[in-house]
């Protein structure tokens, strides 16, 4: 799994999602995602902020600040075009993955990296 490879790594991984915290939570589980190691399982029930405000990663940018990342050194994954805007305003990079709402084209269109799979996604973090 793609999310064992980067935690392995020593990778930060958190959530930020539009959907409800219980509801992402328990996808998370029952699709086998190890959600005890990310530092950060945010829906969107837990902030007031929703993307594409920048303020949305505030809580996740200061939890990783408290480890001494930088939001420079952030890549947020997202699949929408709010991903993208919300991420870009915060000062932090992206990668598009292309799931089905948005094609490769319109995110290079708008000036976002985009891959097809997560998978390529380890690709491109580790070139």
């Amino acid at each position: 799994m793609t999310v064992n490879t980067l935690l392995d790594a020593g990778i930060e991984i958190g959530v930020v999602t539009s959907v409800l915290g219980s509801r992402a939570r328990h996808d998370l589980m029952r699709l086998g995602f190890p959600i005890d190691h990310f530092f950060l399982l945010q829906g969107a029930d837990d902030e007031p902020a929703h993307k594409p405000d920048p303020k949305v990663f505030d809580k996740a940018l200061k939890l990783l600040s408290e480890k001494g990342i930088t939001r420079q050194e952030v890549i947020y994954i997202g699949d929408a075009l709010m991903d993208y805007y919300a991420s870009r305003d915060a000062g932090m990079g992206f990668i598009g993955v292309t799931t089905g709402f948005v094609t490769q084209e319109q995110f290079e269109l708008e000036g976002a990296q985009a891959c097809s799979s997560l998978t390529e996604i380890v690709s491109v973090l580790q070139a």
